[in-house]
């Protein structure tokens, strides 16, 4: 069953109406008709089923018929602070991070970026990286999209990670300490800090900034990985020391009269 994103927050027996991109898709690509069955997501944690009981020319006519408690978000909450990179790079690894399950993407500025922000082009940037999220969501039937925020300065990355429940980690391709969970023993946490540097590297200032701020610097391997390849593995590596991939994932969905 393909799935859509309905911007509403709907209860069983409730009727909307899907216009925009998402009617098209479902009428000139998909071609359903009346009666047929579709799926959405509400972007807050539920998943839905509803019959399509009218098709007009650009709108499409939904009831909702099913509602649950989607079962497809990490237990984790990841957030990935990523130094700028060139528009292709990040468009992809918005991408990719999204269907391994983080819940907020921050971009930031730092001494050896080698992208810098175009003030005029970002606010259309970051509604791309959104409309890349959401596509990303629907592809791997998350129900939760990631929040993405607009670039920042590196100071301001480092104190808006300031909470006592979040484990932080900076990843520094110079650091001789590589992240494994039985080497550190790391306490269990649901909440996660991520830094990954620029393509330039981060410098010395800056990774002693980082740990004044309480963040743990790791290495990722004795190979010198990509930024944008270096932020999908450290995603990877927690989510399967720490979260739902490689687990066996138990049926707890709700049923609609319980939601």
């Amino acid at each position: 069953m393909r799935y859509f994103i309905i911007q509403t927050h709907l209860n069983v027996g409730d009727s909307s109406c899907i216009a925009g991109d998402e009617a098209n898709h479902i009428i000139k690509v998909l071609r359903k008709r009346q009666k047929d069955i579709i799926g959405f997501f509400d972007k807050r944690g539920f998943e839905y089923k509803a019959v399509i009981t009218k098709i007009l020319k650009k709108e499409v006519y939904i009831t909702i018929i099913d509602k649950i408690l989607s079962q497809t978000e990490s237990n984790l909450k990841i957030t990935i602070g990523m130094a700028l990179l060139k528009e292709k790079k990040i468009e992809r690894l918005i991408k990719t991070l999204t269907e391994l399950g983080i819940v907020s993407f921050m971009p930031f500025i730092s001494k050896c970026c080698v992208v810098k922000p175009d003030k005029e082009k970002i606010k259309s940037r970051v509604i791309r990286w959104k409309k890349i999220a959401d596509e990303a969501l629907k592809q791997c039937k998350r129900s939760r999209v990631p929040k993405i925020y607009p670039p920042v300065s590196f100071d301001e990355i480092l104190n808006g990670s300031e909470t006592e429940s979040t484990k932080k980690i900076i990843c520094y391709e110079e650091e001789k300490d590589f992240f494994n969970k039985t080497g550190h023993n790391l306490s269990e946490t649901n909440n996660w800090f991520i830094i990954i540097g620029p393509e330039g590297g981060f410098t010395e200032e800056e990774i002693l900034l980082a740990k004044s701020k309480g963040f743990i610097s790791y290495g990722l391997g004795s190979r010198i990985l990509r930024s944008e390849t270096a932020a999908v593995a450290v995603v990877a590596i927690i989510q399967f020391l720490y979260g739902d991939m490689g687990r066996t994932s138990e049926k707890n969905f709700r049923s609609s009269q319980a939601v």
